[in-house]
């Protein structure tokens, strides 16, 4: 009888305490997640109506949860993204947090608010460069910025920008258009490069001045001083056409159907 009551009351114990530290609660709210929270958010306004958010990469993590203003918005598997569609002079919050394998969400990262744009209104991104930039071009995949003598930024998001250098300086001071398969730079002389780093002389003007450059899909215009006009099938051989003036050219635009140069 003695052992038979032992073995019940030791029984009960260990059922009272199976309820009292076990998974009673089936939500799982009080089980802490085993995932690290991601770090570093940066949150950047891009327009008025685009946000990109950037943040570090958590060891155990396969995707991330976006939210906004306290909702969840979408799920990404890189450490970037873009908020699209966005209203202008709004104000927008945003947190990540990263999931793991087993579907384990982490706590949201701290919360960080930035307002949109008013509409048409440009946002300064990049600063801090000892550089005065002349001219960007976009190759499809990349921007380019061009400066003073050799100096260089590129960017694929024209948020992002990394310094670096090219061959010699044919775009210090003018002109440079992307034309399908390669750039074309114009000042005095005319150049062309397939990587935007790497430049080789096409055209010598002599003492002219070109001054603007345009593509409509299948020649390249360029202008310049007492009314010069010259057009390209592939920015490598190029012909002298007759503009009917000797006004100087101060720029050239495609319209969809027609060239129009500016005096």
């Amino acid at each position: 009888m003695n052992i038979i009551k032992r073995i019940l009351t030791v029984t009960g114990m260990v059922f009272f305490l199976f309820m009292f530290f076990g998974c009673g609660d089936t939500t799982g709210s009080n089980v802490l997640p085993t995932i690290g929270k991601p770090t570093g958010l940066q949150v950047n306004v891009i327009s008025s109506s685009r946000i990109d958010l950037l943040w570090n990469a958590v060891a155990e993590a396969v995707e991330y949860y976006v939210y906004r203003n306290g909702s969840y918005l979408k799920t990404v598997g890189a450490t970037s993204t873009s908020d699209t569609g966005l209203s202008p002079s709004t104000q927008y919050c945003y947190a990540i947090s990263a999931v793991n394998d087993s579907s384990e969400e982490s706590e949201k990262c701290s919360s960080i608010c930035r307002t949109t744009t008013a509409a048409n209104q440009w946002t300064q991104i990049q600063r801090g460069i000892n550089m005065e930039l002349t001219a960007v071009a976009w190759d499809g995949s990349k921007y380019r910025a061009y400066g003073q003598g050799t100096s260089m930024l590129s960017s694929t998001d024209g948020v992002h920008w990394t310094p670096g250098y090219y061959s010699f300086s044919p775009v210090d001071n003018g002109s440079v258009l992307w034309i399908g398969d390669k750039f074309v730079s114009i000042k005095t002389w005319i150049f062309t490069s397939s990587n935007g780093t790497n430049w080789t002389v096409r055209y010598n003007m002599g003492f002219g001045w070109l001054a603007g450059i345009c593509w409509s899909g299948s020649v390249a215009v360029v202008v310049g001083e007492s009314g010069v006009v010259l057009t390209s099938p592939d920015g490598i051989t190029w012909n002298t056409q007759t503009s009917g003036t000797t006004e100087w050219f101060t720029d050239v635009a495609w319209s969809g159907s027609t060239v129009h140069p500016t005096d």
